[in-house]
């Protein structure tokens, strides 16, 4: 599908109402007072790729967090962007394909991916973390097929252990795969600090 064909079949899912639910993702909540809280007790700067309506971003941002959140679908930003308004100094919107801004992006504290997956993306996403930061990560597993909703698209389903195995600079901190009222792999990883020589 063509960068167009993709943000128009975005479009439309949210023009449809996909995504109303405004409350973070329980693995997000799990992941941040389990290991970032203590590592990073200052918000730093976090990144949520695919977005959406902006609910990671707006949880971060409701913490001091400054966030940058790409999505390629403008339906999508232009929802998210009004119900932030009362964030508008630590919520940064990016209207783009996330290829194009991981390929200029800058560092980041945190990265977040949820629901989201595009393997050629895997080393690009490895880059933008600074070194001490975190990846949070989940999607779908190819066990979603069980199930009666989600993707069907073996492009959009991660294979048994794939996950864990995608970010290789990256030191494991938490790792899953979990088939409950859906099927889903799950990470939270973080870049080695830089060691002086």
């Amino acid at each position: 599908m063509s960068k167009f064909g993709e943000r128009q079949f975005w479009n439309d899912r949210y023009e449809a109402g996909h995504g109303e639910t405004h409350s973070p993702d329980p693995f997000l909540i799990w992941a941040y007072d389990t290991f970032i809280r203590n590592e990073i007790p200052a918000p730093g700067r976090a990144l949520d790729l695919a977005s959406g309506l902006g609910r990671h971003a707006i949880w971060l941002g409701e913490r001091g967090w400054t966030v940058t959140a790409v999505d390629i679908s403008d339906v999508a930003i232009a929802k998210a962007r009004a119900q932030t308004q009362a964030l508008a100094d630590r919520i940064h919107f990016e209207n783009h394909p996330i290829e194009n801004f991981l390929e200029r992006g800058p560092l980041f504290d945190v990265v977040l991916c949820f629901l989201f997956l595009d393997r050629t993306l895997f080393s690009k996403v490895e880059n933008v973390i600074r070194p001490g930061g975190f990846l949070i990560y989940k999607t779908y597993t190819v066990a979603q097929k069980k199930f009666h909703a989600g993707p069907r698209n073996p492009e959009h389903l991660l294979k048994p252990g794939e996950l864990a195995r995608a970010f290789p600079g990256l030191r494991t901190l938490h790792s899953a795969e979990i088939e409950k009222q859906t099927a889903t792999a799950e990470l939270v990883a973080m870049k080695p600090a830089a060691t002086r020589s």
